[in-house]
């Protein structure tokens, strides 16, 4: 395992991170709450329809972008699940992560080590990425009031 968690490693380095909040039912009347940190994979969308005119007047093609690694971490369970390509590879029950200023924890154990440096790794770069969001979200908004107030 310690491979496929040294790949992971090397796919959530590489790669631009996006992170959402997702809730899961966890009894009843009880919802989990799971920080899900997902590298997106840029693919061609194939067309399924069966008419063969059809596919010859739609020339263009059409790209969307396809979750091939997604990190779930719950803080309320301690739960940590690594999906791939929508299969679950790894589900680590009551791993507590540890939260610090600087680097990483000191005081854990040493298998649980690798998945700190995964949810550290998750991150920093999906903040870099939410920053990078915000940033081109500014620029448009400035663009549009620039556009309001010549248009008075």
């Amino acid at each position: 395992m310690q491979r496929v968690f040294k790949e992971v490693l090397n796919i959530l380095n590489q790669n631009e991170i996006f992170h959402h909040v997702s809730r899961e039912i966890a009894a009843e009347n009880k919802f989990d709450m799971f920080d899900i940190y997902t590298v997106l994979l840029d693919m061609e969308m194939q067309d399924t329809s069966d008419c063969a005119k059809e596919k010859l007047e739609k020339s263009s093609e059409t790209y969307g972008a396809y979750p091939i690694l997604q990190i779930a971490y719950c803080s309320g369970t301690k739960n940590l699940r690594i999906f791939f390509d929508g299969e679950c590879i790894y589900n680590k029950e009551n791993f507590a992560y540890k939260t610090e200023l600087l680097g990483y924890s000191k005081n854990i154990d040493a298998s649980d080590d690798v998945f700190t440096k995964i949810l550290d790794v998750c991150i920093k770069k999906s903040t870099k990425t939410h920053l990078n969001e915000l940033k081109r979200l500014k620029k448009v908004l400035a663009q549009q009031s620039k556009g309001y107030i010549n248009a008075r």
